[in-house]
C-alpha cells in the first residue's frame, strides 16, 4: 500500500491536461516564416509524391540525408530522425528509442514503464507491446 501511495503522490506531480492549460503536441503553434512557404511550393518539392520512381526525388532525399547529418552534427547526437514525431507514432518511436538505448548499455532489466494519468494520448498499449 505504501508503494500505491508513493507513485500516486508522484502522479500528482505531473502537469497535465486535467490540472490546467497545456498547449503541447502535434497542435503546438509554432513560428513558420513566410519564406517556408515560397521554398514547399519549389517545383522540385510541391509535386513530390511517396509513390514516384525513386530516380526522381534524389535532390528531396538528399536534402533530407544532409538536413539529418547536421542536427546530429550540431546536437552532438551520433543519428536524428526528421519522421514526424506526433501522437501514436511519436509516442511509438520514443519508446523504441528508450528501449534501445537500454539495450545498448546491456540492461535488459528495465522492462516496464510508467505512464501517468496526465500523458496526453499515450496508449499503454505501446509499452506494453515494445516491452515484452
Amino acid at each position: 500500500m505504501e508503494l500505491v501511495r508513493y507513485f500516486t503522490a508522484l502522479s500528482k506531480l505531473n502537469y497535465g491536461v486535467d490540472t490546467g492549460f497545456y498547449p503541447l503536441g502535434s497542435c503546438t503553434m509554432k513560428y513558420n516564416p513566410k519564406w517556408h512557404e515560397d521554398v514547399a511550393q519549389l517545383p522540385g518539392f510541391a509535386s513530390i509524391h511517396p509513390y514516384q520512381p525513386i530516380g526522381s526525388v534524389q535532390g528531396a532525399l538528399q536534402l533530407m540525408f544532409e538536413l539529418e547529418e547536421y542536427l546530429a552534427e550540431i546536437t552532438g547526437m551520433s543519428a536524428t530522425s526528421l519522421a514526424p514525431m506526433a501522437g501514436a507514432e511519436g509516442e511509438l518511436a520514443s519508446i523504441l528509442m528508450v528501449k534501445a538505448y537500454h539495450y545498448a548499455r546491456g540492461d535488459k532489466i528495465r522492462n516496464r514503464i510508467l505512464v501517468p494519468d496526465s500523458a496526453h494520448g499515450t496508449n499503454p498499449g505501446y509499452c506494453r507491446n515494445v516491452w515484452v
